[in-house]
């Protein structure tokens, strides 16, 4: 038995450049060897979509495919795998229908090529970062594709309108909500604690030009704005009238220059959208006596220090949307639902959801004592806020507009409109 442990430990750390995932289905062990030692995304289970006896018998190889940044990250790659394990430990799988593979130096042709040769149908792809890569591979695959009855499930990107009916469900999330929930709850917050105007400030920066980073910082500071509307001698500020946007998504010169300049603005709050970005904040010594705010799932409860400096995360229900659509796709149950307007071999889907529907929202604060209730009410008063915005007001939040006024300009992406509500909140 020791051997045999052994063995899958070491078939479970291939690499995806060899061209081969795991295959292992020993019933002895219970454990996929790639599930996390340390869960982030809470994934609740649904009875009404499991697996009848015959159809776990015969179900068909899905795997997570990683977009570029580690697997086990405790935050967006690791929920999209943990909703796949969630799926797999519900029906008793054996853990060569269900794996994990960790995408290195960008060689995204490597992952796909070795998925499409094991015999995988449904690909789960986490993160935009896919988008070129996939554009590209599945223009030049296709036939072989569509051969072996792929399916892919795009997250955080919308790939439907460039499959084949019938290839793609992609899931989206209204990311601004929730980061309007965190901007609203922050002026609230903060306009409460700090009586000097100078501590009632923010600041952020992003990993990529894209909506991925881009909607949380859009809808934080839209939140703000929202609140400076209505809070005359209240407002809470920024520091700079630009957002870097362009800081990558792992520790290296263009990311420590980043965080050195933003820390330097002596902002009360920061949201740094981009990766491992969060940790080296914390790291710093320059980030004392301030908040911060995690992002995609609550980093309050996976970082090793300073988590009651955390005022929030802005979440996405990734791990419970993987659960749902692949559930929903393999057990054929209840696709109206999970999986809206799909049809296999027929209609791809596009599935954008928000606040209302839990796919979206901001994690409990971790601040300690007066100030964390005073934290507590503030998010309240966001979620009341926000449940009673009129439509033209909703319309501005998911627009890319940055002023409220009807008729004012779009912007043509996320820098453009972050930069120009980062200046209307410039004091």
């Amino acid at each position: 038995m020791r051997k045999i442990k052994k063995l899958i430990l070491v078939l479970s750390t291939l690499l995806v450049a060899s061209g081969s995932f795991p295959l292992i289905a020993l019933s002895c062990v219970k454990t996929h060897p790639q599930k996390p030692a340390q869960i982030v995304a809470g994934v609740k289970t649904n009875d009404q979509l499991k697996l009848t006896e015959e159809q776990a018998k015969n179900v068909p190889k899905s795997i997570v495919i990683t977009d570029g940044g580690p697997l086990k990250d405790k935050s967006f790659n690791q929920s999209a795998w943990e909703g796949l394990i969630a799926f797999g430990e519900q029906n008793n799988l054996a853990f060569d229908k269900y794996d994990a593979a960790e995408i290195k130096e960008n060689k995204f042709d490597d992952g796909y090529k070795a998925a499409l040769n094991n015999g995988y149908k449904y690909w789960i792809l986490p993160g935009f970062s896919h988008i070129d890569a996939m554009t590209k591979f599945y223009a030049a695959n296709k036939a072989a594709m569509k051969e072996k009855g792929v399916v892919l499930i795009t997250i955080d990107f919308d790939f439907s309108d460039k499959a084949d009916p019938g290839d793609c469900v992609s899931i989206l999330y209204k990311t601004k909500e929730g980061g309007f929930l965190a901007g609203y709850a922050a002026g609230a917050f903060l306009s409460e604690t700090e009586t000097a105007e100078a501590n009632r400030t923010v600041s952020s920066f992003g990993g990529s030009n894209d909506p991925g980073p881009g909607d949380f910082i859009e809808g934080f500071y839209k939140g703000i704005y929202y609140w400076n509307t209505k809070n005359a001698g209240k407002e809470v500020h920024t520091k700079a009238k630009k957002v870097d946007l362009s800081t990558g998504y792992e520790p290296g010169p263009t990311m420590t220059a980043s965080i050195d300049n933003v820390l330097s603005q002596e902002a009360k709050m920061v949201l740094p959208v981009a990766g491992s970005a969060t940790d080296e904040v914390l790291s710093r010594e320059k980030f004392s006596d301030k908040y911060i705010i995690g992002v995609d799932v609550d980093q309050s409860q996976i970082v090793a220090k300073k988590q009651e400096t955390f005022f929030t995360s802005i979440t996405k229900g990734i791990g419970q949307a993987t659960y749902d659509v692949i559930s929903a796709l393999i057990s054929g149950k209840q696709l109206d639902k999970y999986a809206t307007g799909y049809e296999p071999g027929k209609k791809n889907a596009l599935l954008n959801k928000g606040y209302k529907d839990n796919w979206v929202g901001i994690a409990p604060t971790r601040i300690p004592g007066d100030k964390g209730k005073i934290a507590t009410e503030a998010f309240e008063k966001a979620k009341n806020v926000f449940k009673n915005l009129e439509q033209k007001d909703l319309e501005w939040l998911n627009s890319k507009r940055s002023k409220l006024e009807a008729g004012s300009i779009e912007h043509k992406d996320s820098q453009e409109t972050i930069d120009a509500l980062s200046e209307l909140l410039f004091k």
